[in-house]
């Protein structure tokens, strides 16, 4: 017969109430027969007889499980599962935490080889600028390896030259200076002005070499600038007449190329068997004549101005440039010498040196002093701790003429123009301004744009070199500042901020009270949001400042456009926005200061997006400052990591600010005093006399502290 046999692990269904009394009462009966079968163990028990059809029921895995243990209930299978869920949550709480960590790193490592790829292209293209130089280089080695070869094929060429068409050898007790110095000059590498032998050829450029009829020439001065041709053709001739100079030149007058000179040339070509040196030692003794006679030029004596005749050989290019530099500042300070003295405020320095015999020339180097001051010089370098500029042929020291040319060398009345300082401009691209301390340590005023983000508000920092005062508006992203340089700022007396700039009153020193500004134009908004922050700025500037002089530095995010025919620039068409700011500006004499011709197109703003190109969008304003032409400093923008070039310019002052006669007390005054009976008021001086002695401002009524409190 079929059993149906469940499984061991089936679920066991859940008793009624009925079906559990019945096992209740069942419970009972089972243990008594449970007792009585234990009653008798040795009793055998009987074999239970099967069916053939039911042997199929001995197989182990069909038989019913006749072990103690029972089904499983419900409730503790999910005592169980809940057990094994609770084993499962912690085995995937920390496998979780294991995958969040094996991610991390992940990201970490994916960070770090994207930082390797942008360093390792860095690096190629470094590598590819280092080779690119490399060959270069190797290229210029080759080429002056070359030209050095050259050069020997030449040397020997000179010297081969020399021997076959130089001087003849001299007699003996007879010495031959002529040959002596070219023997020394060929040992030279550069003839510094003096003429090599005919045949040599110069390393040089074309223009310091002499052609074989400069190489036979004389230069002849002394005249006043624009003198007539027939005045100098006149007076050389008395000179040239002379039998001690006519025997030694193959002219009888000088030849001037013009209506008007200061010069003439006298030419010299060599006689019949007369060797190139002995026409050289004809023009050495020419020269050494005129300079022994010492005949003052007739012309120069009735202009006031005693000048002598003197002769030279033509000299390249480059020595004439060095000889003209200490010429024209021989001329200048003479002149200005003279002119002190004409207004009776010469001292004795001015006295001493408005003659050409007070000043030391070296016509070779370019170099001039008088007495113990160097006043310029085309070779030296120039002094440490004194105002020079900068000609075409050299420096001048504005420091030493002032010495020279002012009343017993007091310095407190310059003669020139001054340079006050440095002011720049620079958006620094979300960067501290701590870093300009090392950046920009030249400069005694900045103003920056696009700080550091902080908080809104304004700010102050005190850095090793600046005094910053910074604001950033609540709906502006980064702020804007003024730095001043601690060695030239006094006080700040007033300051004024809009959303997108600032204002500053501060005092300088040696310059008086300056009002600073700073202003970063929006980018990518309508115009109309651009112009009104514009006449926001402008008109926020401090009207009761408005005698003062202004500096102003602006990211406009505008192109100008400057007119290259004038000079200096001047503004041209522009966009509506900047044309906005510049009429504002003007409303104000306020103008923009130009950039140097050289950096007219220049940009300003390097895009870090190389698909970019770069724009001229930072600009310079000021009033009541004269500036030098503004120039852009690229290459600074690496030493912060902004992509903004700083723009510099040099503030000019030609005299201390005056002092008014009533100091700052702009009272009304009173008659305090009685009039003098013997006054009389004849001139202005006498009324200004009457107005300090007999006139003083009402006191005021107010308690004021006596001595005795005090």
């Amino acid at each position: 017969m079929a059993i149906d046999v469940g499984s061991p692990t089936e679920l066991a269904e859940g008793d009624s109430e009925e079906e559990t009394e019945n096992k209740k009462h069942n419970k009972v009966k089972l243990e008594k027969r449970k007792r009585v079968a234990n009653d008798n163990p040795a009793r055998a028990r009987p074999v239970p007889e099967h069916d053939d059809e039911d042997e199929d029921l001995d197989s182990p895995s069909k038989r019913a499980s006749v072990g103690d243990e029972k089904p499983l209930t419900a409730s503790e299978l999910r005592v169980l599962l809940s057990g094994h869920v609770a084993e499962m949550k912690t085995a995937w709480g920390e496998f979780h935490g294991r995958l969040g960590a094996v991610e991390s790193e992940q990201a970490r490592v994916k960070s770090t080889v994207g930082d390797l790829q942008a360093r390792t292209v860095v690096v190629e293209k470094d590598a590819a600028q280092q080779r690119q130089i490399a060959q270069d280089a190797a290229n210029s080695l080759e080429n002056l390896a070359t030209e050095v070869k050259n050069m020997k094929v030449r040397i020997d060429r000179v010297e081969n030259s020399g021997r076959n068409n130089g001087t003849k050898p001299a007699e003996a007790g007879q010495p031959d200076p002529w040959a002596d110095f070219l023997q020394k000059r060929a040992a030279l590498p550069a003839n510094d002005g003096v003429n090599l032998p005919a045949n040599s050829k110069s390393a040089t450029s074309k223009d310091d070499q002499l052609s074989e009829e400069e190489k036979r020439t004389l230069v002849v001065g002394g005249w006043l600038q624009d003198t007539r041709r027939g005045v100098i053709e006149e007076e050389s001739a008395v000179i040239l007449a002379l039998p001690e100079i006519k025997d030694l030149i193959d002219g009888d007058k000088l030849a001037v190329y013009g209506p008007r000179r200061s010069v003439g040339m006298l030419k010299f070509s060599r006689r019949g068997d007369e060797t190139e040196g002995d026409m050289r030692n004809r023009m050495w003794e020419v020269i050494k004549a005129l300079s022994k006679i010492k005949y003052i030029l007739p012309s120069t004596r009735q202009a006031g101005e005693d000048r002598p005749m003197w002769a030279s050989f033509v000299k390249t290019r480059t020595a004439r440039l060095k000889s003209s530099h200490v010429s024209l500042i021989r001329r200048v300070v003479i002149a200005l010498a003279k002119d002190a003295g004409a207004n009776g405020a010469a001292g004795v320095n001015a006295i001493v040196n408005d003659q050409q015999s007070a000043f030391d020339c070296d016509w070779n180097l370019g170099t001039i002093w008088s007495g113990p001051l160097k006043l310029g010089s085309a070779s030296h370098r120039p002094p440490r701790g004194e105002e020079c500029i900068t000609l075409s042929g050299g420096w001048v020291s504005i420091t030493a003429v002032a010495q020279i040319d002012s009343v017993g060398g007091d310095l407190s009345r310059p003669c020139a123009i001054r340079r006050w300082g440095k002011f720049g401009q620079w958006n620094l691209a979300g960067q501290k301004v701590d870093l300009l301390d090392v950046a920009v340590p030249d400069l005694d005023i900045v103003a920056v744009q696009e700080i550091a983000r902080g908080e809104p508000g304004w700010g102050e920092v005190c850095t090793e070199e600046f005094q910053w005062t910074t604001h950033r508006a609540a709906g502006q992203w980064r702020g804007v500042g003024v730095g001043i340089a601690l060695d030239k700022l006094d006080s700040v007396l007033h300051k004024v901020a809009t959303s997108r700039g600032v204002w500053v009153v501060a005092r300088l020193v040696d310059m008086g009270r300056v009002i600073i500004g700073s202003l970063h134009g929006h980018t990518g908004v309508t115009n109309d949001v651009y112009q009104a922050a514009v006449h926001e700025f402008i008109k926020a500037c401090p009207s009761r400042y408005r005698h003062l002089p202004l500096l102003c530095g602006v990211d406009a995010n505008e192109v100008p456009s400057w007119n290259l025919v004038d000079e200096p620039l001047q503004l041209g068409h522009t966009g509506s926005n900047l044309t906005t700011l510049v009429h504002d500006s003007l409303q104000h004499g306020v103008v923009a200061a130009a950039p140097e011709v050289v950096f007219a197109n220049a940009p300003t703003h390097y895009p870090r997006d190389e698909e970019r190109s770069g724009r001229q969008i930072d600009m310079i304003f000021s009033r009541q400052i004269r500036l030098q032409p503004v120039s852009f400093h690229a290459e600074r923008r690496h030493t912060i990591g902004t992509d903004h070039a700083l723009l510099i310019t040099d503030i000019l002052v030609t005299r201390k600010r005056s002092r008014n006669t009533w100091g700052n007390d702009s009272r009304a005054r009173w008659m305090s005093e009685p009039l003098p009976d013997d006054v009389e008021i004849i001139e202005e001086d006498d009324i200004v006399h009457i107005a300090k002695t007999c006139t003083r401002p009402r006191t005021s009524c107010a308690y004021k502290d006596s001595a005795e409190v005090r």
